[in-house]
């Protein structure tokens, strides 16, 4: 699989058109991740005064990453990989994937693609976040 074209996938009897890794999938991706997450500060500031000034300021800079990864999302980035090494947080990515094609598609349908793809779902993506991160490098055969 090559998430840099489109591609046909039979799942349970029918067909379905895989589209590319596009801006539009990966922040969608993005702001499902932050719907997650929501405000990271949030807690911080409830225990603030409870809270060493050591550990406060572990949890800051903890709070800080987590604003700055969905800032600057990238799909190889550690809160992303965090989601996408879970059954959800891959049916979402590939249920976006769908949506060019299937705009009735859902995590459901996506969760089901990832299914049929088993192992290759995952090495699907590593490779188009491989080869993001190697833009000009040449392609492996």
């Amino acid at each position: 699989m090559d998430l840099g074209r489109e591609q046909k996938v039979n799942v349970g009897g029918k067909v379905w058109t895989l589209g590319r890794l596009t801006v539009e999938a990966i922040l969608n991706f993005r702001d499902w991740i932050e719907a997650q997450v929501g405000d990271p500060f949030a807690d911080l500031a409830i225990w603030a005064d409870r809270l060493p000034p050591d550990l406060w300021k572990e949890e800051y800079a903890r709070c800080r990453l987590v604003r700055d990864q969905l800032r600057q999302f990238s799909l190889a980035s550690d809160l992303a990989k965090k989601y996408l090494a879970t059954e959800v947080g891959l049916a979402v990515l590939f249920c976006e994937l769908l949506k060019p094609y299937h705009p009735e598609a859902t995590p459901t349908d996506g969760l089901a693609m990832v299914m049929a793809l088993g192992g290759r779902a995952g090495e699907t993506l590593a490779r188009a976040m491989g080869q993001m991160g190697n833009v000009g490098a040449p392609d492996e055969p």
